[in-house]
């Protein structure tokens, strides 16, 4: 069972044309993102660490996300949830984007991993209060380290 915001339940015809908008978006996004690619200079060059031997566009996951995130704006209404979703989405798409174009040290995009997750928790309101008796010594608060 596919359920959306409110508990409604999503019929699978929905989460079929979700599906296939899509994809069906992503793949014109991404024939787009290639020229884009080659424009900007988003090229990953063949290394030693490389399975390719011929330069190749990066940028393709910006087609990719860009179809999703249509599609879930056109048939998921803009809710709490989904703009929790989309804030930290966004944020990965950036870092993505960055990433492809600069090659950012891994401590970096780590960092930009937790500002997303921080940003989807921050607009979501999702706490962890407790963690239960998670040692057997009792249950144990999170307090103001909640959120």
């Amino acid at each position: 069972m596919v359920t959306g915001s409110k508990g409604a339940l999503l019929v699978s015809y929905e989460v079929g044309l979700l599906f296939f908008s899509a994809l069906f978006l992503s793949l014109l996004f991404t024939a787009g993102s290639f020229r884009i690619a080659l424009w900007i200079g988003a090229l990953d060059h063949p290394n030693e660490r490389s399975s390719h031997s011929i330069v190749i566009p990066r940028l393709g996951g910006i087609g990719i996300a860009m179809g999703a995130l249509l599609s879930l704006l056109m048939f998921y209404p803009l809710e709490k949830d989904l703009v929790a979703y989309l804030s930290g989405a966004l944020i990965m798409l950036v870092l993505g984007l960055l990433d492809d174009r600069l090659q950012l040290r891994s401590l970096y995009k780590f960092f930009g991993q937790i500002v997303a997750v921080a940003a989807f928790l921050w607009v979501s309101g999702i706490n962890i209060s407790s963690f239960g008796d998670i040692f057997g010594l009792g249950e144990l608060q999170l307090g103001m380290a909640a959120p």
